[in-house]
């Protein structure tokens, strides 16, 4: 993972769920995957890659700033 981290220059965070607990929360079958939590708790996940303009809509939405 640590690689793929590296070689892509991904500068967001990042989890290793090595134990697959938190995959197994938020429903993610496979990576990759994106979960966005609100700061009110709800959560959203999304599966695949995402394209800027989607990472944009999809934050905007998570932060309620519509």
């Amino acid at each position: 993972m640590q690689d793929f981290i590296n070689r892509h220059g991904i500068t967001f965070a990042t989890m290793n769920d090595s134990t697959g607990s938190l995959f197994a929360h938020f429903g993610v079958p496979a990576q990759p995957a994106w979960v966005f939590v609100s700061p009110q708790g709800t959560a959203k996940t999304y599966l695949g890659a995402m394209e800027p303009a989607v990472l944009d809509k999809a934050l905007t939405e998570t932060l309620g700033n519509n």
